[in-house]
């Protein structure tokens, strides 16, 4: 028999139900004790390298195991996991043959959790870089900093690429992604993209169609537009850049885990890593598990929690891949500290319920309900074999009489554990006390102290402690197992709405209130209560004790939070959700629906049915009065802002900008970061105006009143002013475009597409010298990017400089091989030189790069009906149409391929049409619609037109566009009547403006 033994109180008349194997409760740690000793002293120097340990570093060393060391010990909360692991540390720390001679870290990740916001989102929501992050941090505190340089190497290279992903993202719409795939965002792209890692073992092993329903309802992008994510994020970043970007915890890991195998080479390392199951998720595991590879043959990794590692299975609907699967025997050491095994469990109901034995799914249930005490075990069996469903056993649930056998064991459990409390002369304070540390969110002195009206609360729990061994003075709780079900005992209406709990929670929030005041003085902006981690704690705590007073009391105080938390810090939102969560037994029906469609509305991804309810529910809730005080404009700010955001994904763009512009009217002077968000909410509008296909600008009403809108509301953003110079030259008011360009450049001198934009204006101007500076700047300050290029080569275009065109779009085309512009512009300049097959290859370059680029297909058929190839013009001209099927343009090249081979009936119908489609507003448009109507016949009302608008000033470049008509009309078997007078206005003209 082991000679170190921790012993389970047995509970009274138990040993007479249950068969005498079920009395080996009895918890040995000898085992492993000596197991530990046995792979640490296999880490350690033997023979004279142990007492010369300088020398030994000059001599090749003996053999030494080569192979991981890792000692798992697993078990239900209060089974001596802790206290095993501080035994090991004392080994480690104590004993003569380890003692100096190993470096040891001791981790416990509750305490880590305590301090860690990223650690306080719920077990499903820590992210493995957390895991990674305070794992680094601890190394750090002990010290072992210098061993792990590159960690911190990796973290600052990753910001790095998100900046750089993010700013390809935002400052220059990309013509590959789809709309869905664009409105994932920066966050977005990374989120799926590392989500679904090509170079990923897992991801090889998942089939294809289920990726692609996974992708479909998640993000709902589909598996094209994972494709396009990736594409895009790859043309941002060269090879090696991309491998960091799409795993970067795998990196970290790596990096980790050579610092301590480098620290390791001086003295073996133990780690002992406690309380794991806060981590444990798989994705969390799977990473810390590339730590340990890496690490090294001379770490130790002693690892305690909940979960059974090694064995591979299921955890609800995920699976989950054991340590076995991943290390070798040799390398594994793991020890059950169970209290009660499932076997057991079932061994003990077949003596109770011989006829109705446990399957081990319903064996699972009970263990993970009862935590494998054996008071709890023993009432659960006697309630199923007195006919009790199992499921009312172990969780709980609705009756319509009396008290549900959930109740009924967590009752009796829990006046169980406070049976002496029951009977000491004491009574009433002792149960004050305890209940006041079960009613507790987290540990706090001051708060407790408060609740319980005392000055020297040490004494009281001291002397409490003297009585009850499950009071932990230090940690400022009740005992594990006490405080589960004492904490269901206290939720039945009869206690939860006693007398003493409400005044112990109305004392709580009278304390909790008064420190919130004082933390938030001067602070004017309610944004930043979430920065402040102790003003976010308190929210919460806020939150927790107006529900132990009541339903109706804790959701009013929860729906102003919730509204503050979605719009600022979803991550705290998840947070509040949680701690409601710990109250859905005491829910209605209809706030339990409402919990699960407040946490839906939180995710990564939206989901636009369940978030139009809950805004319709808030809504509501608003003209209830629900949110009325102080608040009440922000909140309605809020709600009008998360409207118009739905609208957006919705695809409802004016009704998006109608709704941020109705926010702006609502929006409170001191809500500094809630402006922020309008205004990016505007500015991410805009680009859906002003590129709806995401491929090139338009001329957009709302586009300008979005922008324009985004920069009144936050001047300090260069892109918003990118945005508005983009929209002014759209709209051809080319100064203000410059105004913009040029503030935008004065917030962000090193941006390059400030300064492609700001040169596609004085190109538009003619300002040809000031447009080539521009173009070179941008050039200088990102030699590899393609658009400067482009837009060089269209000045040595329209200045006939053909030579230095060619070499500008060839550049273009070296820089970005996917964009179809320099192709197309590349065939322009051919065309004119009449080199036509070249002028061909290139406009089939740009059609194959993107087929709904509209001009390839317009300068494709105008070189076919150079050629004399009508049909084939023609059918590009339908394509041409087909593709901008509301512009006038490809209707008057079609008369025009019909007019050469005089076709005039059909060159008629189609002019016909130019004419119905042409804008009053586009001066363009004016100068060819006086073309067209004197091609139709009507010479005088044409050059009566033309005669006005020449009077009030044309462009030149117009000019030369018209005149490009003009000449093919001159080529026809019948020209239209005074054409030739038509063309020596037009000429004159040019040549007086030249």
């Amino acid at each position: 028999m082991p000679s170190s033994i921790i012993w389970v109180e047995p509970v009274p008349h138990f040993y007479s139900l249950i068969s005498m194997s079920i009395e080996d409760i009895f918890l040995a740690r000898t085992e492993e004790q000596q197991q530990f000793r046995r792979m640490l002293s296999a880490m350690l120097p033997g023979g004279w390298r142990k007492h010369l340990p300088t020398v030994a570093r000059f001599i090749p060393g003996e053999p030494r195991a080569d192979h991981v060391s890792i000692f798992l010990a697993y078990g239900e909360g209060g089974m001596g996991k802790t206290s095993l692991l501080k035994r090991l540390g004392q080994i480690v720390t104590q004993e003569k043959v380890f003692k100096g001679q190993v470096n040891v870290l001791q981790l416990d990740w509750e305490n880590e959790q305590k301090t860690t916001r990223e650690l306080q989102v719920g077990h499903d929501s820590i992210e493995p870089e957390t895991v990674l992050n305070t794992l680094h941090r601890a190394v750090i505190k002990a010290d072992w900093g210098s061993a792990i340089p590159d960690y911190e190497k990796a973290v600052q290279e990753l910001r790095k690429l998100e900046a750089k992903v993010e700013n390809a993202l935002q400052k220059q719409p990309d013509n590959t992604l789809t709309d869905q795939v664009s409105k994932l965002g920066a966050k977005g792209l990374a989120y799926v993209i590392r989500t679904n890692p090509v170079t990923s073992p897992i991801a090889n092993t998942i089939p294809q169609q289920s990726l692609e329903n996974a992708l479909d309802t998640t993000f709902q992008v589909g598996a094209e537009g994972l494709s396009q994510a990736r594409l895009f994020v790859q043309r941002s970043l060269d090879q090696s850049e991309y491998a960091l970007y799409e795993q970067p915890n795998l990196r970290l890991a790596i990096a980790l885990g050579e610092g301590l195998a480098r620290l390791s080479q001086q003295k073996p390392v133990v780690l002992l890593l406690d309380t794991y199951e806060i981590v444990d998720r798989p994705e969390c595991d799977y990473i810390l598990r590339r730590v340990i590879e890496a690490s090294g043959p001379r770490v130790l990794w002693v690892i305690g929690g909940r979960a059974n590692l090694a064995d591979s299975g299921t955890r609800g609907k995920v699976y989950f891949r054991g340590y076995k699967r991943d290390f070798s025997e040799t390398s594994l050491y793991t020890k059950s500290l169970s209290e009660f095994s499932l076997d057991l469990i079932q061994q003990y109901f077949a003596q109770v319920v011989p006829d109705a034995p446990l399957s081990d799914a319903d064996a699972d249930a009970v263990a993970q309900f009862s935590l494998g005490i054996p008071f709890v075990i023993r009432q659960a069996a006697v309630m199923y074999r007195d006919g009790k469903p199992l499921t009312e056993i172990v969780a709980p649930v609705t009756t319509e009489f009396g008290t549900s056998a959930h109740d009924q064991v967590v009752k009796e459990t829990s006046e169980r554990f406070l049976m002496h409390c029951f009977s000491a002369p004491e009574r009433e304070q002792d149960l004050e006390a305890i209940y006041a540390l079960a009613l507790m969110r987290r540990p706090n002195p001051d708060l407790l102290r408060a609740m319980l009206d005392v000055t020297n609360l040490e004494t009281r729990l001291q002397t409490l402690r003297q009585r009850y061994s499950f009071i932990l003075v230090e940690q400022l709780r009740l005992d594990e197992k006490l405080n589960r079900f004492l904490r269901d005992y206290l939720l039945s209406p009869v206690r939860r709405t006693g007398s003493t709990l409400q005044r112990l929670n109305e004392n709580a929030i009278a304390w909790l209130s008064l420190q919130l005041e004082e933390k938030t003085e001067g602070i004017v902006d309610t944004a930043e209560h979430f920065r402040e981690s102790d003003i976010a704690e308190l929210l919460l705590d806020i939150v927790h004790h107006q529900f132990w007073l009541g339903e109706d009391q804790g959701w009013r105080y929860l729906v102003p939070r919730f509204i503050e938390g979605w719009q600022y810090d979803r991550t705290w939102a998840k947070s509040l959700l949680e701690v409601v969560a710990t109250f859905v037994s005491m829910l209605s029906n209809d706030n339990r629906q409402w919990l699960q469609q407040y946490t839906v509305v939180l995710a990564a991804v939206t989901n636009i049915g369940e978030t139009v309810r809950v805004l319709e529910h808030l809504e509501k809730l608003q003209q209830r009065s629900w949110l009325e005080g102080k608040h009440q404009k922000e909140y309605q700010t809020i709600l009008a802002l998360q409207r118009g955001q739905l609208l957006f994904q919705q695809s409802r763009y004016q009704e998006a900008l109608v709704t941020c512009e109705k926010a702006k009217t609502l929006l409170p002077d001191d809500c500094f970061q809630l402006r922020k968000n309008l205004a990016n909410s505007c500015y991410q509008l805009s680009t859906e105006f002003i590129w709806p296909n995401h491929r090139y600008a338009i001329y957009s009403t709302e586009g300008q009143r979005s922008i324009q809108l985004a920069v009144e509301l936050d001047p300090t953003q260069p892109i918003y002013h990118y945005y508005l110079g983009v929209a002014f030259a759209e709209a051809q008011e080319f100064e203000k475009a410059i105004t913009a360009y040029e503030k935008a450049i004065e917030l962000d001198l090193s941006d390059t597409p400030l300064y492609n934009g700001l040169g596609n204006v004085y190109r538009a101007l003619k300002r040809y010298d000031e447009a080539i500076a521009a173009y070179e700047k941008a050039i200088k300050l990102d030699v590899f990017v393609a658009e400067p290029h482009n837009g060089l080569g269209n000045v040595y275009y329209e200045l006939k400089h053909y030579a230095e065109a060619i070499a500008a779009y060839k550049k273009a085309i070296k820089r970005d091989k996917l964009d179809a512009y320099p192709h197309n512009n590349l065939g322009n300049v051919y065309c004119d030189l009449k080199r036509y097959d070249e002028a061909i290859r290139s406009y089939k370059e740009a059609i194959e790069l993107d087929a709904t680029h509209a001009e390839p297909h317009n300068g494709l058929g105008t070189v076919y009906r150079n050629l004399q190839r009508y049909e084939a013009a023609l059918a590009c001209h339908a394509k041409y149409r087909e593709l901008i099927p509301t512009s006038a343009y490809p209707y008057t090249e079609i008369g025009l391929t019909h007019a050469l081979q005089n076709q005039i009936g059909e060159a008629h119908v189609a002019w016909q049409k130019a004419l119905d489609l042409f804008e009053a507003d586009r001066k363009l448009d004016n100068l060819h619609k006086a073309l067209y109507t004197l091609a139709l016949g009507e010479a005088e009302q044409g050059l009566q037109q033309l005669q006005q608008l020449l009077q009030n000033g044309v462009d030149t470049r117009n000019i030369e566009l018209v005149l490009k008509d003009v000449e093919v009309l001159a080529q026809c078997p019948n020209p239209p009547d005074r054409l030739d007078e038509f063309t020596t206005l037009l000429k004159t003209e040019l040549e007086t403006e030249t």
